[in-house]
């Protein structure tokens, strides 16, 4: 889960977590939570949970996880989302992969946000995530797990849109400021 205060103080919430009591207490801690993102057609497990317990919130929703489950159509379309945020928070439907994803890219901080389109794992993560993301080829860079690869149907159209997020904005990825020149190889070979 990523969440992302806005300017005017409210909460964009990015494929939320099991809600909790200590999640819950923490969040209203933070701010109020106006919107709620489930951004592929695989993380959705809490989304309308979460929704439950801030009805308060609006819910946005890949276009994907319709066709997959026509259940969540009575969501708004992330396409809708960048009419709210998007002075802030910018964001391109990922076309070509499985996942249907739609990546985000919060201006302020120059933070790209993404669910499985790309996989940073580093030494502070539990040793068989570590363990298991070395195999998969994502472990110590930004990269994109062979697994994913897999299903990718149009690598063109996946490299077109990922080059919003090549330059010049210089995504912040935990300090791997070379994305800028390892954007477009990335994107297209995984490393």
């Amino acid at each position: 889960m990523t969440v992302v205060r806005l300017k005017d103080g409210k909460l964009w919430v990015h494929s939320p977590l099991e809600i909790t009591e200590g999640v819950k207490e923490e969040l209203q801690h933070l701010g109020d939570v106006a919107y709620v993102v489930a951004p592929n057609n695989m993380h959705y497990m809490y989304f309308q949970r979460f929704l439950e317990v801030f009805p308060q919130a609006e819910g946005y929703v890949a276009p994907s996880l319709v066709e997959k489950k026509p259940a969540f159509g009575q969501y708004q379309p992330l396409s809708e989302l960048k009419h709210v945020v998007g002075r802030e928070i910018q964001q391109t439907e990922f076309q070509g992969h499985t996942l249907g994803e739609t990546a985000f890219f919060h201006k302020p901080s120059k933070t790209l946000i993404v669910a499985d389109l790309l996989y940073n794992i580093q030494p502070t993560n539990l040793p068989l995530e570590k363990g298991v993301m070395w195999v998969f080829g994502a472990y110590g860079k930004a990269a994109i797990p062979f697994y994913h690869k897999v299903a990718m149907k149009d690598k063109q159209a996946i490299q077109a849109s990922g080059e919003m997020f090549c330059a010049p904005r210089q995504p912040n990825l935990g300090g791997l400021g070379a994305l800028k020149k390892d954007c477009p190889r990335s994107m297209e070979t995984g490393g």
